[in-house]
Order: C-alpha cells, then sequence, then structure tokens
C-alpha cells in the first residue's frame, strides 16, 4: 500500500509539473501531461519504490493536493511582482536561510523545488532541515520578512 499512495503522489505531481511547465491549461496538454506521468512512473518504478518509504495518508495526500494548487498561484503572482521590480529597476537580491516543514527528504525536496519554480528564486543548497534561497527582493522586505513570507508558504506540511 505504501508504495502506491506514493507512487500516487508523485503521479499527481508530474501531472501539474507539466501543466505548469507546458503553460498551457487545455485538455489535451493535461491529457499529454497523464500519458507522459504514466510513461515516466512505468520506468522509474523500481528506481523510486524502495522499504524505507514513508506511509502517505490520505489527510497528507490532500495536503500535497492543495500545497501543488497554492504553489501554481504563487508562480504567477511571483511573476509579476518580479517583472515590476526589473521594469521599475528596483529590487535587491538575498539569500536567505529556511526552515523546512519535514523529516522527509521527499516533502523537503518538493519544497525546494517549488521554491526554484516560483520566478525569482533558487534554491541553492539543501541540508537536512535547512535550505538557502537566493531570491530578488522587488518589495525591499527584511531578511526576516522574506523568511516568514517563505516559509508560511508551506507551514501546513508535514510528512514525519
Amino acid at each position: 500500500m505504501r508504495k502506491y499512495s506514493f507512487i500516487l503522489i508523485l503521479y499527481v505531481t508530474s501531472v501539474l509539473s507539466w501543466t505548469i511547465l507546458s503553460e498551457n491549461l487545455s485538455l489535451s496538454s493535461v491529457g499529454l501531461g497523464f500519458i507522459l506521468a504514466t510513461f515516466v512512473l512505468a520506468f522509474t518504478q523500481d528506481f523510486i519504490s524502495d522499504s524505507k518509504m514513508p506511509a502517505i495518508r490520505l489527510e497528507y495526500f490532500i495536503k500535497m493536493i492543495g500545497y501543488s494548487f497554492k504553489t501554481i498561484a504563487s508562480v504567477y503572482v511571483s511573476a509579476f511582482k518580479v517583472m515590476k521590480g526589473i521594469f521599475l529597476n528596483k529590487f535587491d537580491v538575498s539569500i536567505v536561510e529556511v526552515e523546512l516543514p519535514s523529516d522527509l527528504g521527499f516533502v523537503n525536496a518538493l519544497v525546494c523545488n517549488s521554491i526554484t519554480l516560483t520566478p525569482g528564486t533558487l534554491s541553492l543548497e539543501k541540508n537536512k532541515k535547512k535550505a538557502h534561497i537566493l531570491l530578488l527582493n522587488p518589495d525591499s522586505k527584511s531578511l526576516e520578512e522574506l523568511v516568514a513570507d517563505i516559509e508560511s508558504s508551506y507551514q501546513n506540511l508535514s510528512g514525519s
């Protein structure tokens, strides 16, 4: 059961990632995302399934789906903020260290990948429960405010 719930999460996040990267929410694009995700997971199933895989509960699976949609929304909001900062030539570059939400490497890797997917941010290093993030700061916020903004975006995730 563990193996299949983990693969289901990978399947859904793969399709959502395809939808974001293709920048097309049409039915044919989502269908193609499902086909590609099926193809990739069929060939990588032996590599991603081991006995140390955590049990994924339905409640946690629903949180992950919600987090995926929240990430899609933050990609668009962040893109407009970064564009505004670039057009007005008003932004700072900052590096912050954030606390990651889980003891599970998969969850923390997912968070770091979604941070990198967001325009104006880049995960530089993930070290167990900490990550260093390089980001454009068009609003000239303090480092504490930046850390609070990033951490609040995934505070309800926990896979422990």
